[in-house]
C-alpha cells in the first residue's frame, strides 16, 4: 500500500478547509477559528409587550474571553443584534436583542455566534 507523504496530505486537508470557508463565508468575509472546547447556544425568539426577542449563549469547557454576537433575524435578514465580549475570563456568556414585532406572518430567528461556534434557532409560535 502506498503512503501519501503528509506535506501532500496538510496541503490537501488545508485546501479542503479554504475550500469550505469560501463556500461558507462568500466575499472572504472574516471568521474565527473554531474553538472546539466552545459551544453556542440559540434559543427562540420569544415575544413580549410588541417585541421580538433573541437571546444566546456561548459556553466553554475552560475560563476564556470570551465573545459573542446574537442576532434577530426576519425572513432571513438581519433586523437586530448585539456584541458582547468577557471582560475577565468566564465559562459562558448571555446576550440578547430585540426588535418591534411587524404586523402578518413573518418567521423569526435567533443566530449565535462566537468563539469560532455558530447556532440557530427559529420560533416555535407564530407572532
Amino acid at each position: 500500500m502506498n503512503k501519501m507523504p503528509s506535506r501532500v496530505l496538510a496541503t490537501i486537508c488545508a485546501t479542503a478547509v479554504a475550500s469550505t470557508a469560501l463556500a461558507l463565508f462568500p466575499g472572504g468575509a472574516a471568521f474565527a477559528a473554531a474553538d472546539p472546547a466552545c459551544s453556542a447556544v440559540a434559543l427562540a425568539p420569544v415575544y413580549s409587550g410588541g417585541t421580538v426577542i433573541a437571546s444566546g449563549e456561548v459556553n466553554c469547557l475552560g475560563p476564556k474571553k470570551i465573545s459573542m454576537t446574537v442576532k434577530l433575524r426576519m425572513d432571513g435578514h438581519d433586523v437586530s443584534s448585539n456584541s458582547y465580549t468577557a471582560v475577565i475570563a468566564t465559562y459562558g456568556v448571555y446576550a440578547n436583542t430585540g426588535a418591534p414585532n411587524r404586523s402578518g406572518d413573518q418567521e423569526w430567528c435567533t443566530v449565535v455566534s462566537g468563539m469560532g461556534a455558530q447556532a440557530m434557532r427559529c420560533e416555535i409560535d407564530d407572532f
